[in-house]
């Protein structure tokens, strides 16, 4: 990898760190604040829906995903092939139920 591609690696990185990045609570009264008096009764509901489901995702441990990534992009990433087939297995028998 010369400089260059060092460089950008970086810059990708900061920029996959940046989209799974959840918004502040303080941008988001912001946002909201902002948007309340244009919106109707219908569209404050669905938005109050979306945010309860948002809210409700697990957190995203971005820098994982981003090390995760490289590795795959770079071929240093091996998949257990037996480890994967018992996890589907029991993923398979825990939707059966």
């Amino acid at each position: 990898m010369n400089k260059s591609d060092s460089q950008h690696g970086h810059s990708e990185t900061a920029q996959r760190a940046a989209v799974v990045t959840p918004i502040n609570s303080h941008r988001r009264r912001s946002l909201e604040a902002s948007k309340a008096d244009k919106e109707s009764p219908a569209d404050r509901e669905q938005l109050a829906r979306l945010r309860e489901t948002i809210e409700q995702l697990p957190e995203v441990n971005a820098t994982r995903v981003v090390q995760l990534h490289q590795r795959i992009i770079s071929n240093e990433y091996q998949v257990d092939a037996d480890r994967l087939a018992e996890k589907l297995l029991n993923l398979e028998q825990l939707l059966s139920r």
